[in-house]
């Protein structure tokens, strides 16, 4: 009969002990980097992206509606995205409403009041307050107001419908193809579209592949990004006719005053330049 030790060193409990702290499995940690990568990559994409007349909501929509988890890379992303692609005053703006809606987020969820409302309520909130900020110094017209408005009002927006809507759904799939289709309508060239084009490209593939229902709403959903996309460069391109015509206006007054005051100008010259009236006044003179 074999001889057991008496202090026999228990096995599984140090394993235990020596895999607690131990980092996740290498395909674990692939996995999280490239999702982090995927909200970088996502992040700067969104906030690149500049709907007709100047409105950019993606980049914000994604920090206000994206998880916990990946609200640092979106961040990173979107203030990098708007730094590089979009004008540098829309950039500075955009990069102030991102860190106060990453701030709300996180002092929302730290307080368990939940991360939605706060961050719309800074990122959104930010916005409209810088721009009230350069309104009061008068450098701002109606179509950077209008604008900066659609801007918040549509990050409000698309950020709820990120945070409801999960990504793997049909809905959440048709959220981001309307997302990424409005951010093709900006780069509309001469006979080629590639909003439509990518519009028309995704119903095929859901024709092809989906359900009646999935291609109804996919259907619906691109529609509607397109239209608002085209409404919108409507009401900007009116909105800034109208401040060129206002200016246009405002120079022709001061063109016909400056002629009037060329002509005084022309008179009292010849009047000095007439040789009988410096007779007369030589005379007077003696």
């Amino acid at each position: 009969m074999p001889k057991t030790p008496l202090f026999q060193k228990p096995a599984a409990p140090q394993r235990a002990i020596r895999t607690a702290g131990a980092l996740p499995p290498r395909p674990s940690r692939r996995s999280a980097l490239l999702w982090q990568l995927a909200a970088l990559v996502a992040g700067a994409l969104l906030s690149a992206g500049r709907i007709y007349g100047g409105a950019s909501p993606f980049g914000l929509a994604l920090l206000i509606g994206c998880g916990t988890t990946y609200l640092p890379a979106a961040a990173l992303g979107c203030v990098a995205g708007s730094l590089a692609f979009q004008p540098l005053d829309t950039a500075l703006k955009l990069t102030g409403a991102c860190v106060a809606a990453l701030t709300g987020r996180q002092i929302g969820a730290r307080l368990g009041k939940g991360s939605l409302i706060p961050g719309i309520a800074a990122g959104c909130g930010t916005l409209l307050l810088e721009q009230a900020l350069i309104g009061l110094a008068g450098g701002v017209n109606a179509a950077d107001n209008a604008a900066i408005l659609c801007t918040a009002v549509l990050a409000a927006g698309f950020g709820a419908a990120i945070r409801a809507l999960p990504t793997e759904s049909p809905r959440g799939a048709c959220l981001w193809l309307a997302m990424g289709t409005a951010c093709l309508q900006r780069l509309s060239l001469t006979g080629f579209a590639p909003g439509l084009a990518a519009a028309g490209l995704a119903m095929l593939c859901c024709a092809c592949a989906g359900s009646l229902e999935q291609t109804a709403v996919l259907s619906i959903a691109l529609a509607a990004a397109v239209l608002f996309a085209g409404l919108f460069l409507q009401i900007t391109m009116l909105s800034r006719i109208s401040s060129v015509s206002k200016r246009a206006s405002a120079l022709e007054r001061e063109t016909t005053a400056l002629n009037r005051e060329a002509v005084n100008l022309e008179l009292r010259v010849n009047e000095f330049h007439n040789l009988d009236r410096i007779a007369v006044r030589a005379q007077e003179l003696g």
